[in-house]
């Protein structure tokens, strides 16, 4: 695309996915490029935060329908977003020079916020929460573990999972080979776990919703079948990028 079509689009995007975080009385930190930087919390912290930040992802990712069949309906390609959430302390306030500065939030909180983002392009998902995050939300979603990664610039393991909707949701039949494959192979049975993942990757093949996970899993699997992990394996996977 062009420039101007770039900032025509990223306006029209923002002015949609901007309206669902206010509605759930989330706080606009900034736009970061073609990325939305929001908080909920600040400055005085409620106990349903995690739940609204989760919801108003939840609500982002249905927008995103409609917003993409407007540019398919233009001959325009649809776009794609991954959205990464956390939840724990960071430090916010103006910061800056002693000629500018801007409202925001810094800290630890935030970055593995942005890791976590970012994770969605490796494991085909659209919303990743932390397991801080997770233990917020009660049984209000439909979550499930996706993995225990070590991101750049954190010593401790995160579990990460995926939020797949409301309460209610039901499993796809490629999702639930997936759970049955993640559960096979946090036991370290990489070849039953690989028979559920490919199964999994058969049903989205046959026309049903797939799972990108699977796809994810079953290369990870042929990797520990054919060079076994140590006995010490924690099944803790390793992450080199951001």
């Amino acid at each position: 695309m062009s420039a101007e079509q770039v900032v025509e689009m990223l306006n029209s995007y923002f002015t949609v996915m901007v309206e669902v975080v206010h509605k759930e009385d989330g706080v606009l930190d900034k736009f970061i490029g073609d990325a939305i930087m929001a908080v909920f919390g600040i400055p005085f912290p409620e106990p349903d935060d995690a739940v609204r930040a989760v919801r108003t992802a939840l609500r982002m990712r249905d927008g995103l329908v409609p917003f993409n069949a407007g540019r398919v309906a233009r001959g325009q390609l649809p776009i794609a977003i991954g959205i990464g959430i956390n939840t724990g302390e960071l430090v916010y306030g103006n910061i800056g020079s002693e000629s500018r500065s801007d409202f925001t939030v810094i800290g630890d909180t935030v970055n593995l916020a942005s890791r976590l983002e970012g994770l969605n392009k490796m494991y085909g998902s659209q919303v990743l929460v932390s397991d801080v995050t997770r233990a917020e939300l009660g049984d209000q979603f439909v979550l499930r573990a996706v993995d225990v990664v070590r991101v750049k610039g954190k010593g401790k393991p995160t579990e990460v999972f995926e939020v797949l909707g409301e309460r209610g949701y039901e499993l796809t039949p490629a999702q639930a080979c997936a759970e049955a494959g993640l559960t096979a192979y946090c036991r370290r049975a990489f070849a039953e776990a690989l028979d559920h993942f490919r199964r999994g990757e058969a049903a989205g093949r046959s026309g049903e919703a797939g799972d990108a996970l699977c796809h994810v899993f079953a290369g990870r699997c042929e990797k520990l079948i054919a060079d076994p992990p140590a006995d010490d394996w924690d099944g803790v996977w390793h992450l080199k990028d951001k």
